[in-house]
């Protein structure tokens, strides 16, 4: 497999909590190797996926019976494991070059519902074992649990956690309370914000930005919806729109977070985004076309952005720690925002709009500044460049070239609380305007009718200086091709005449066209 031009920098978050009993289950010899469970495990990948993952669901989760069975050692097989983890990151880690992060996944998925976090660390001097689900059945134990391993005293150690797919929590990701159903003090918020400063918006299983269906405050919250609606508190809008609540309530936000996207690969491929040549995330269940075409709502997934100041491991974990971040839905959009109060007008026609933008405000994932005067209104600029696609010589087989898409428009996103305590959201467009470009998804041929720059300062017109709010951007590119619209290309479907089951997706009415997309972290408003 060929991914188009290279990631600069990337984390491997394999699951914390089966790292010893994985390695057992496929390493003939090693004690445990015969019990039952890692039989199942090499012979029926299906029921081996229900057995292991029905263990992560209990409030009170217990590993294995066979890890407490003589001489097997769970415990130490988990710690060389998790040794050979870092020692692959530091392998690979080429400072100025490519930044690779330690890094692993906790999987709770307590009742079913999706807790999961990717726990990423900035260098060398690391816990021991990771943390899992068994350890710390609740995020709160493990943020605990971050803390007194890595953050605590002397150590010469740091860490985040990030939510993770939260459009599958069951609307329980970001409820602002403690296990047991009390509220959040403000240092527990403040503790929370500390440890979990950035949220995943988008990968592999879909879209968590905003509620979509007859509830959204606007269209483009129906994007690459997977499941039915939940509640509110599973997305992230709404997380944002609550810490402004509890900042309001409690004079703390546990919901400051960052944006970034990740790809949510299960093959080993970070990075391998792109719709016209996606070879599925799932192992052996997507390594087919017609599997791929049966799980239809999941995607090819998205790329996480950071500015930092330098490609290394210091440099991104700092832009990961203080919010400087973007996602994307898949393409490579470069995003600048800024936020402040006196940016003139014409900054767009600005040599030096980055240093500008720095100089008289605030980045993306910042907090604006004090305001200067009672008549000022926070004034926001966004720059965005598209993604010309990629056509690079000499990469040979299993690469395929990428047209790029135009930029349609770049959007603001605004939520205050009111007077009475409600949070209001509006969206904006302050760039470019609803394209007419159509696709043809019987030859994905593009059809450039937008732009390859956008950029715009925009002052908020209903500005209120008592009520706290938050303004993040969004950044469409023109309508293009769905990799299920390939995928039917490739297959020869001719819709109208007799179709193979397997491709009968191709045929029923589904949009085989995707708007891609970029979101900015915010700009946070306090009175």
């Amino acid at each position: 497999m060929h991914i188009g031009p290279p990631l600069q920098f990337t984390a491997v978050t394999d699951h914390s909590e089966f790292l010893a009993e994985t390695q057992i289950c496929t390493t003939p010899g090693m004690p445990g190797y015969t019990s039952s469970t890692c039989q199942t495990y090499r012979n029926n990948p299906t029921l081996a996926f229900a057995l292991f993952g029905l263990r992560l669901t209990s409030q009170n989760p217990t590993r294995f019976t066979f890890c407490s069975q003589p001489g097997v050692d769970c415990s130490g097989v988990a710690r060389t494991t998790w040794q050979r983890v870092q020692d692959a990151a530091d392998d690979a880690n080429d400072p100025c070059n490519f930044t690779a992060l330690s890094a692993y996944e906790w999987t709770g998925t307590t009742d079913l519902d999706n807790f999961h976090r990717n726990v990423v660390f900035r260098g060398t001097q690391l816990p021991t074992q990771p943390t899992s689900y068994f350890e710390a059945p609740t995020p709160q134990d493990l943020w605990s649990r971050l803390f007194l391993d890595c953050q605590s005293g002397n150590r010469d150690c740091d860490v985040l956690a990030i939510p993770h797919n939260s459009n599958a929590s069951g609307g329980n990701m970001f409820v602002p309370e403690n296990p047991d159903g009390s509220p959040l003090s403000a240092a527990q918020a403040n503790f929370r914000a500390r440890m979990e400063p950035l949220v995943e918006i988008y990968q592999h299983k879909g879209d968590s930005e905003c509620l979509p269906g007859i509830f959204a405050g606007e269209e483009e919250c129906g994007f690459e919806k997977l499941g039915g609606i939940q509640q509110g508190a599973g997305y992230v809008r709404n997380a944002l729109e609550e810490g402004l609540r509890q900042q309001r309530s409690i004079g703390a936000n546990p919901f400051k977070l960052g944006i970034i996207a990740s790809t949510d690969t299960h093959n080993a491929s970070p990075g391998a985004v792109d719709e016209n040549r996606w070879e599925g995330h799932l192992g052996n269940t997507e390594s087919s076309p017609e599997q791929r075409l049966s799980n239809g709502a999941f995607s090819p997934g998205g790329l996480a952005a950071v500015w930092a100041t330098s490609n290394t491991r210091d440099g991104v974990f700092d832009a990961l720690a203080r919010r400087e971040t973007y996602g994307t839905s898949g393409p490579r959009i470069a995003v600048r925002m800024f936020g402040g109060w006196d940016y003139p007008d014409d900054l767009c026609n600005s040599a030096t709009l980055v240093e500008d933008g720095y100089a008289g405000g605030v980045p993306m994932g910042a907090d604006l500044t004090s305001r200067p005067n009672g008549n000022a209104r926070p004034r926001i600029v966004v720059a965005a460049t598209w993604d010309p696609g990629h056509d690079i010589a000499g990469v040979g087989d299993g690469y395929a070239p990428r047209d790029g898409t135009r930029l349609e428009r770049i959007q603001i996103v605004k939520a205050w609380v009111d007077g009475f305590g409600i949070t209001r959201e509006r969206v904006y467009d302050i760039a470019g305007q609803v394209s007419n470009a159509q696709v043809d998804t019987n030859t994905c041929a593009p059809t450039p009718t937008g732009a390859e720059h956008l950029c715009a300062v925009w002052e908020d017109p209903t500005f209120n200086a008592n009520a706290p709010a938050f303004y993040y951007a969004r950044v469409l590119e023109e309508p293009s091709c769905r990799w299920d619209a390939f995928e039917c290309i490739d297959a020869g479907i001719t819709c109208g005449g007799s179709v193979p089951r397997e491709y009968r997706y191709c045929c029923n009415g589904t949009d085989l066209t995707v708007q891609e997309r970029a979101w900015t972290s915010p700009v946070w408003y306090t009175p």
